[in-house]
């Protein structure tokens, strides 16, 4: 394979993004598993991955910015998210009578829970931005 000079620059730039993603779902899943050392270890009964993203949200709160690194690994999880859907999908196709048999449930149980989540997080937002507004913080 030729190696042109002009395009140096560009490779260069490209392999530090992919190690700075690399490197930021790397410091996720570090972090993730630090936290549910912790919470086997003192008994918590807490879910490690949401105490670890609180954690984080804290800690970010803190910092006021996110860094490149972290973002960067952000990005990649969002670009692979539609991945994660793959096996709750092929465990949906195994259970197929059931949930024939319970879609009314199911339905009812999906709805609630996306109700609950967008009012929560526009309650959220809704205070985040008052918050923000009362420091006389503009929006980005």
């Amino acid at each position: 394979m030729k190696h042109h000079p002009e395009h140096q620059p560009e490779d260069a730039a490209e392999k530090a993004s992919v190690v700075q993603s690399v490197l930021g779902v790397g410091f996720f899943l570090g972090l993730v598993e630090v936290v549910d050392w912790g919470v086997r270890r003192y008994g918590l009964n807490l879910p490690a991955p949401v105490l670890a993203m609180a954690l984080l949200t804290l800690g970010l709160a803190f910092q006021k910015r996110v860094p490149a690194t972290l973002s960067a690994g952000a990005g990649l999880l969002f670009r692979l998210f539609p991945l994660f859907f793959i096996p709750p999908l092929v465990a949906i196709v195994a259970v197929m009578d059931v949930v024939v048999r319970s879609w009314a449930a199911l339905l009812f149980a999906v709805s609630i829970s996306t109700f609950v989540g967008l009012a929560v997080t526009a309650l959220v937002f809704r205070g985040l931005r008052k918050a923000q507004a009362g420091r006389g913080e503009g929006t980005p």
